[in-house]
């Protein structure tokens, strides 16, 4: 996102988008402290990660606590910022 911080300002401008999941579709909604947090090796966890696991993610798989797993176990628990993952799945 390149917008102002939610709730940041009484007042903002937004985009309204429309998303039409079909049964077995999920959307995922992840704040910037996950990417932006620096792994054991320095490098940002990153967006590309993030795509990854959820790419790899089988319908068996809960997706949460995959993806907190892999962040908590790459970044050593070492969070920046606080983290939020929202996840919707269509049945």
């Amino acid at each position: 996102s390149n917008g102002i911080l939610l709730g940041f300002k009484e007042v903002g401008e937004y985009k309204n988008i429309d998303v039409q999941l079909k049964s077995g579709e999920s959307i995922y909604l992840i704040t910037d402290g996950i990417p932006e947090t620096r792994c054991t090796d320095g490098e940002f966890f990153g967006e590309e990660k993030l795509k990854k696991i959820i790419a790899s993610l089988s319908p068996t798989d809960d997706p949460l606590n995959k993806i907190t797993e892999d962040f908590t176990r790459s970044t050593a628990k070492n969070f920046e910022d606080d983290i939020s993952i929202i996840a919707i799945k269509v049945d």
